[in-house]
């Protein structure tokens, strides 16, 4: 799932920031509207309640049912449905721990909350870069620090993006941008180092991506050498045939198949756009 230009699936939205992940998230049918049921307006300035991240999500990642019920408090729930699907998955855990009976479908989600979730859902590995000065010793530390090492968030308050603002709602605009982030893993290709690096030169430490292919001679130290001079960059390495997902030198690394450089551009490009200077 890709930011995508903006278009014309809800009449609200129109010049917002986020206007390309309320798009990407409209386009793979993760949200329908807020309006049903003519669902023509996004309500992009609207909080999202902890019920409606579930069912977010759970279309995301296309959760199979359950029949387990796993919460007291959400039997009269839209989403109650997506709820479940969500603790089967391991995904949430409840909101009243250590009991954690509840879920609080009515509550505004917070920032923290989201990356607990994202966290979870997408798997990123431990990350002990401290990006943010205003989640020390939080709760979700971890986790934020999970989504931040990944390229899902950048910050809350540009251009500076040393805060997260972990305990504020999070918005139905800034959820798309992180969901389609995060739902996003694979963002381009590179044939090669030299031609990964001149383009981190030329576009900014948004996004590396290069070729550990051992048929191209390049090897694991290189992404360390890279990672090192390029700050705050995340590595995409490739290679065939694909592995799971890495983390090398603190950097999420993702491994696939070679493909043109011409991509690799557009594709770092279109993250620089979406990432490079936007709060979410």
């Amino acid at each position: 799932m890709a930011v995508l230009p903006p278009g014309g699936s809800f009449v609200d939205d129109d010049g917002n920031v986020h206007e390309g992940g309320i798009e990407a998230i409209a386009a793979e049918g993760i949200t329908l509207g807020c309006n049903p049921p003519a669902n023509d307006r996004y309500c992009p300035e609207k909080t999202v309640t902890r019920g409606q991240m579930a069912v977010f999500l759970a279309r995301a990642l296309d959760l199979g049912p359950t029949s387990n019920d796993y919460f007291i408090d959400d039997e009269t729930s839209l989403f109650e449905a997506g709820i479940n699907r969500l603790r089967a998955a391991g995904i949430t855990q409840g909101c009243n721990p250590p009991a954690n009976n509840r879920f609080c479908p009515d509550r505004d989600m917070t920032r923290g909350e989201m990356a607990a979730m994202l966290a979870r859902a997408f798997n990123y590995p431990v990350s002990n870069h401290n990006r943010f000065n205003d989640d020390n010793g939080h709760i979700f530390e971890q986790a934020i620090q999970k989504i931040a090492a990944a390229g899902v968030t950048v910050g809350c308050n540009p251009p500076a993006n040393n805060r997260f603002c972990p305990n504020d709602p999070i918005r139905r605009d800034q959820m798309a941008t992180l969901l389609t982030r995060a739902n996003h893993q694979m963002i381009g290709e590179c044939d090669g180092l030299t031609q990964a690096a001149a383009m981190a030169g030329t576009l900014g430490p948004d996004v590396v991506l290069l070729d550990v292919d051992g048929s191209h001679g390049e090897d694991q130290g290189k992404l360390v050498e890279l990672r090192n001079s390029v700050p705050f960059a995340r590595l995409i390495a490739l290679g065939s045939p694909p592995t799971c997902p890495a983390e090398i030198n603190g950097v999420q690394a993702y491994l696939s198949k070679p493909c043109t450089p011409e991509a690799v551009l557009a594709a770092i490009v279109q993250r620089r756009v979406a990432n490079g200077i936007l709060p979410a």
